[in-house]
């Protein structure tokens, strides 16, 4: 089952500048290819059976996380892709379809208490640029500084006394971290590396699998309950979602960028 939602407001992702990233690329998506797979949007039309009404605010991917067609006024997407808005907001359920389950599937599934992770690249001992680094310290990680081209080094000094559980690899940058990570992780520690880090064809074919409607709706539990702290770089009109990709392709973001639908307006619910 579809349904139509108009949609309110679009969370853009590093994919969705990969469609014309190379000429490979091309021949990878179908044509035409709106960007934006995922979004915070209000049912218009459902069909009859369904589980959400006129006037419900949802959110969530398209036919699949990598379909796009969400940066647009109107926006068809499959019922087994979206859920309920609940009592997050807008900006926050925008969070979740692509980006907040990404770090879920990398993250949640391979840890345990007390288990100790590093990011790379990202915000737990989290490798970052200087820039970012207050960002991250203020979310409660310790920080190294990757630009300064000792990372390796400085891993190896940070796990002397206790190596790492799980490595989450961001940028993906510096393949020695891969190859030489038995140095400062324990033995049999995963290593994710995440799908923005890989081409185009590959994030299409192998995430949208996982991206389970039961882990949006713990997710957007977990904002409610403050376990989980959104970032925001800012949030922009629609009018401007040409310049969010390219802050992204250049990685000049901090936290997520979100646009909003022209006229969009969104009235909270009891």
């Amino acid at each position: 089952m579809q349904i139509l939602v108009k949609v309110l407001t679009v969370s853009l992702n590093s994919v969705d500048y990969k469609p014309a990233e190379t000429l490979l690329q091309h021949f990878t998506f179908c044509k035409p290819t709106t960007p934006g797979p995922g979004s915070v949007g209000e049912v218009i039309q459902a069909p009859l059976g369904c589980s959400y009404h006129k006037e419900d605010y949802v959110f969530g991917t398209a036919k699949n996380a990598f379909a796009g067609g969400m940066l647009a006024e109107y926006a068809i997407a499959d019922m087994c892709h979206v859920v309920s808005l609940g009592r997050i907001s807008p900006e926050e359920g925008d969070a979740i379809p692509i980006a907040g389950l990404t770090a879920y599937q990398s993250v949640i599934p391979r840890v345990k208490p007390r288990n100790r992770i590093l990011i790379n690249g990202g915000s737990v001992t989290v490798s970052c640029s200087g820039r970012n680094a207050e960002l991250c310290r203020s979310l409660g990680a310790e920080v190294i500084d990757y630009t300064r081209g000792t990372l390796l080094q400085d891993l190896k000094a940070a796990s002397s006394d206790r190596k790492f559980d799980l490595v989450v690899d961001n940028i993906y940058t510096n393949p020695e971290l891969f190859w030489k990570a038995h140095e400062y992780t324990t033995k049999d520690a995963p290593y994710a590396l995440t799908p923005f880090t890989a081409s185009a064809s590959f994030i299409r074919l192998f995430l949208p699998t996982n991206l389970k409607w039961s882990k949006r709706l713990k997710m957007g539990d977990w904002i409610i309950e403050k376990q989980i702290k959104v970032v925001f770089d800012r949030v922009v009109p629609f009018e401007q979602a040409n310049r969010v990709l390219e802050r992204i392709a250049f990685g000049w973001t901090v936290g997520k960028i979100i646009v909003k639908a022209t006229g969009s307006q969104y009235v909270e619910k009891d």
